[in-house]
């Protein structure tokens, strides 16, 4: 029997306390409560990244509060722990040094992948950073440098996987991606690294020709059909951004090569979070709470318990069934 692995990646302020990731699993089960053939076999792969960050960000924080005006400040736990985090994950990730140690663990626990057979699948579903980075390391030039750190893991991902070459002079071996579901993700921002290549400007972070050479590929393998992606955009959520206009622009001819919908999320009103988040609003006038920014960060969670994002992933991976 085939297997269908799906591979989770979270996005910033993602934190547990050992590296037992739980972030997906109602996801993962309302997925698998929407998948109608009995014979698919699915794995997940639930990457945890977070901690990687915790020692910087945590001296960042001290710093912060060594000012003598520290405690004179307003949003003290959003100074603290979400803004810290939120951008603190982001800038991080771009540093060659953390970037390659979450690299390193996204190695760890694709690992499995060597181990694929022939006729499984792979169905990537990135949250907010998280898809950034799988594409950033799948694709970009900054990880090719040999001695680099990160280099050789982004090496020995990349030849896991079919149509993207790591090390391997053919990148026709490995598992194949049949499905992309980004949540929340601001996949956006390699348009504006994206570089003319009629041009002599070179881009560390320009993804765009390999993710050309990679649907290429992907065409090949898929007889020529559409690889689907449905990217998710929560409306209260002013992280997530659409692709539909982006990837044109990415990628000359993407309607050929790639299935590219926006998905709207719908808001759900009953969530036991958002209510959570009013009322603390409500309830601590005095500490100037910001209710937006309690939306938002609630509508940034929301893809991964929703049943709207489950079936349809659902649906796209039993259509896409080789």
């Amino acid at each position: 029997m085939t297997t269908d692995y799906i591979l989770f990646i979270h996005g910033v302020d993602t934190r547990y306390q050992n590296i037992t990731p739980s972030y997906a699993d109602k996801l993962f089960a309302l997925i698998k409560e929407n998948i109608r053939q009995s014979s698919l076999s699915i794995e997940p792969i639930m990457i945890y990244w977070g901690d990687v960050m915790d020692q910087r960000e945590n001296e960042l924080r001290l710093e912060y509060q060594a000012s003598a005006l520290w405690d004179k400040l307003w949003f003290k736990q959003i100074r603290e722990m979400d803004l810290i985090r939120f951008t603190g994950d982001f800038v991080l990730y771009l540093s060659r040094y953390s970037g390659g140690k979450v690299v390193d663990r996204i190695a760890q626990a694709t690992a499995k992948l060597k181990n694929a057979s022939s006729g499984d699948s792979l169905h990537l579903v990135g949250h907010s950073l998280g898809a950034v980075i799988f594409l950033d390391l799948l694709l970009s030039p900054r990880w090719d440098e040999p001695g680099v750190s990160g280099h050789d893991s982004a090496m020995a991902i990349r030849d896991m996987i079919y149509g993207v070459s790591g090390n391997s002079p053919d990148p026709k071996q490995g598992v194949c991606l049949r499905s992309v579901s980004t949540m929340g993700a601001p996949v956006g921002i390699f348009s504006l690294l994206d570089v003319k290549h009629d041009s002599a400007e070179q881009s560390t972070h320009d993804i765009t020709p390999r993710l050309q050479q990679l649907l290429d590929y992907l065409q090949q393998e898929l007889k020529g059909n559409q690889l689907p992606w449905r990217n998710f955009v929560h409306p209260g959520d002013p992280i997530a951004g659409t692709l539909e206009g982006v990837l044109p622009k990415l990628v000359e001819g993407s309607k050929k090569y790639v299935d590219v919908q926006d998905v709207l999320v719908p808001v759900d009103l009953s969530e036991e979070s958002l209510l959570e988040g009013l009322l603390t609003a409500l309830a601590e006038p005095f500490r100037q709470s910001v209710l937006a920014f309690i939306q938002s960060s609630v509508a940034h969670q929301s893809y991964w318990h929703s049943e709207k994002v489950a079936q349809v992933i659902a649906q796209l991976m039993q259509q896409v069934r080789p």
